[in-house]
């Protein structure tokens, strides 16, 4: 059986370079003070990067990652920094090894100002209900 994991990349502008730098802090206090089953760190790695301007996190996986973890920091980024407007992120679900349906992904769109996930789509699952209902209308 394939072992399925996770893949992620994905930036968040905090509005200023001193926001950006707060939000370090925050995701490593929040790492420390998690009682979750995966923390923060486990979650994602974090980083500013010259290339992508002082002001922005650059998220991703290492090797496998959770999303869940991601939309928790970015609201709390959202809440801490008073960022508003619509951000969102998507990531490959991938498989140690080619079997069918052991691959996938997902996307997630969220209002940063409202604190909430507006809409989330699972590719599988959506390329699965357009086919039924093409065979439907053949």
């Amino acid at each position: 059986m394939a072992e399925p994991f996770v893949r992620f990349s994905c930036l968040l502008h905090v509005g200023s370079p001193a926001n950006a730098a707060r939000a370090l802090d925050a995701y490593v206090a929040l790492s420390e003070d998690d009682t979750r089953d995966v923390s923060l760190s486990q979650a994602f790695r974090l980083s500013i990067e010259p290339d992508h301007g002082p002001s922005i996190l650059w998220i991703r996986d290492d090797d496998g990652g959770d999303p869940d973890g991601v939309i928790r920091f970015a609201l709390h980024c959202a809440r801490l920094f008073g960022l508003g407007g619509l951000w969102g992120f998507s990531y490959a679900i991938v498989a140690d090894r080619s079997e069918p349906e052991a691959m996938g992904g997902r996307a997630h769109l969220l209002d940063l100002g409202a604190g909430r996930v507006l809409a989330s789509v699972d590719a599988t699952t959506w390329l699965a209900e357009r086919i039924d209902a093409g065979a439907d209308h053949a």
